[in-house]
């Protein structure tokens, strides 16, 4: 069924953005000796490697193993639009700050937001720790694509409704921009789902879909090396990576669709051991070695504190609610 409610996509628009937060437990008498030497923080990521969040989460903790002193090894707990990594997260880490990880909004508060995932937490379950990074998202076509510009591929959707496949990553933010486009462009696509950006880049490369919808970041490596092309930036500016490439919005389709990336913890974690790490991510984003690794693969530096964070999400969890609602309209 196809989705006619632009104002609805529009308000809701700015979820594609990333946001933690609960209550830090606060701290005993004696503050808490963190990290514990010798002890690794591990740090989890819930997508594939390759991934926009992957090689993000890599460049911040090599820069956090610096300034703490320990390792901050990377492990890639995939499955289930990011549930299995936060069932893992909240099942099995100590609250001690020694285990994070790297979670995205929309796509992974919809997993407890959303009844049919049944998931096993809830947003109380969650520490947020701080802000990290930014990507727009993309929609690409391989090298040799017939589309040469994103009106020849809206041209031929008219033409042929339903019958133009795009690959989406994930259930969530790459979704939310078809949804976005179909409305503005008046348009009906038919669409695949991928467990991950790589996947997403291997659709589109392969010929299983005409084209595909990602964080540019994630994309970047086949973007860079022109096996693939971008036909339109989701964001309101151009994006220095593809600086020739026009916003949607240049071309006509008002498409906004932004992810953020941010820490979070276990609920529990001490409130100084919080503290430790949102001011070890924010030196982080202030390394100018660190923030120009994270800008050449496509993504912009974005710190929030925790309380900055919490505020962030109190205001978007309603809000994923209903984008949950519309996927499942669009899906049936």
């Amino acid at each position: 069924m196809k989705v006619t409610r632009t104002a609805h996509l529009l308000a809701i628009a700015a979820i594609a953005a990333v946001a933690a937060g609960c209550g830090a437990e606060e701290p005993d008498a004696q503050a808490s000796t963190f990290p514990e030497d010798g002890k690794e923080i591990t740090a989890i990521v819930p997508f594939d490697p390759g991934g926009g969040m992957d090689l993000g989460m890599r460049i911040l903790a090599q820069d956090l193993e610096d300034q703490l002193g320990v390792p901050v090894p990377v492990v890639n707990v995939t499955g289930a639009s990011g549930q299995v990594a936060l069932t893992q997260l909240v099942n099995e880490a100590e609250p001690d700050g020694h285990t994070i990880l790297i979670m995205s909004m929309p796509t992974m508060p919809m997993t407890y937001l959303n009844p049919e995932f049944a998931a096993p937490y809830g947003r109380e379950d969650l520490q947020a720790v701080a802000g990290w990074a930014a990507e727009p998202f993309t929609l690409v076509v391989g090298a040799d694509s017939p589309y040469a510009s994103l009106e020849d591929l809206v041209e031929d959707a008219r033409a042929r409704p339903g019958e133009i496949t795009i690959g989406v990553s994930t259930l969530g933010s790459a979704l939310f921009g078809l949804l976005l486009l179909e409305e503005a462009a008046d348009v009906e696509f038919s669409f695949t789902n991928f467990e991950s950006t790589p996947e997403t880049a291997t659709g589109v490369l392969g010929g299983h879909v005409q084209a595909g919808i990602a964080a540019v970041g994630g994309l970047s490596p086949q973007l860079k090396a022109g096996e693939l092309r971008s036909l339109g930036v989701m964001d309101s500016e151009r994006h220095e990576l593809l600086s020739d490439v026009p916003t949607m919005e240049e071309q006509g389709y008002p498409v906004h669709v932004v992810g953020d990336y941010f820490i979070i913890a276990p609920a529990g974690t001490p409130s100084d051991v919080v503290e430790t790490l949102s001011e070890a991510i924010e030196k982080a984003t202030e390394n100018p070695a660190t923030r120009s690794k994270v800008e050449d693969m496509g993504q912009v530096i974005r710190y929030r504190n925790t309380s900055e964070i919490e505020a962030y999400w109190d205001e978007q969890d309603p809000k994923t609610k209903e984008l949950v609602d519309l996927v499942a309209e669009r899906t049936e």
